[in-house]
This record gives C-alpha cells, sequence and structure tokens, in this order.
C-alpha cells in the first residue's frame, strides 16, 4: 500500500483528510485528519529495494474526546494490517485534542510504478 491507497482508505472514516496540512485559513471544521510521511525503514540490498517501509503520522483532531471515532480509525488500521503506536495531547492555543497514530506502511518496491502513471494530485 503506499500513499496515495492509504488515503483511500482512510477516507472511510466520512471526514476531511488532508496531506501535511490544510492551507491557511482553510482548515475546515473539526473533526479532521492530517497525514504524512516522517521518514523510511527500506529493506534493500545488491543495489536493489525490495520492500518500502513508510513510517506515517496520522493526527486526529476534533474539539472533544472522540472514543467512536478513534476506535473507527484503529479499526481500520487493525482490518488493514497496519502497526501503529499512538499519543494524545491538548493543544490549549487552539482549544482541540489531537490524536496521533504513528503507523508503519509496507509495500513492494517501487520497480513495478515504472509501469503506471502516478498521480499525485489526490494526496
Amino acid at each position: 500500500m503506499n500513499l496515495m491507497e492509504f488515503k483511500a482508505e482512510l477516507e472511510q472514516l466520512e471526514i476531511p483528510i488532508q496531506y501535511q496540512a490544510f492551507s491557511v485559513g482553510q482548515a475546515p471544521e473539526l473533526p479532521y485528519l492530517i497525514f504524512y510521511e516522517n521518514d523510511s525503514d527500506n529493506v534493500f540490498a545488491d543495489n536493489h529495494n525490495y520492500y518500502d517501509v513508510l513510517n506515517v503520522s496520522c493526527e486526529l483532531y476534533a474539539d472533544e474526546k472522540d472514543i467512536e471515532l478513534e476506535t473507527k480509525l484503529q479499526k481500520l488500521l487493525y482490518d488493514l494490517e497496519i502497526e501503529y503506536n499512538s499519543t494524545e495531547t491538548f493543544i490549549d492555543s487552539e482549544n482541540m485534542y489531537m490524536k496521533s497514530y504513528d503507523v508503519v506502511i509496507t509495500f513492494d518496491s517501487l520497480a513495478d510504478v515504472k509501469e503506471k502513471e502516478v498521480d499525485k494530485s489526490n494526496l
């Protein structure tokens, strides 16, 4: 699963989702989710990447603790067999909660992507 496929799965939450950040002044009403790639831990040998391993953060923002939405996201990650850890904080300056999920997305090497045209406009 790559980032575009991951975003498509996240859309099952039926809340606004954006890569990295919404444009200034364009953030929707809460709740919403921001996701972004932190780094990678790819598996490679003999000048080839065999598996790409992306470490991705998913930040769920809400005006109050939303256990139902958190559970829905956790079930989605579980069903997709995606490993995650989470932390939670209250952002005083914004008067909102942020539940952050650090997830690991693994997929086969990008070698087969050469055959496809990659559309990044959906990120």
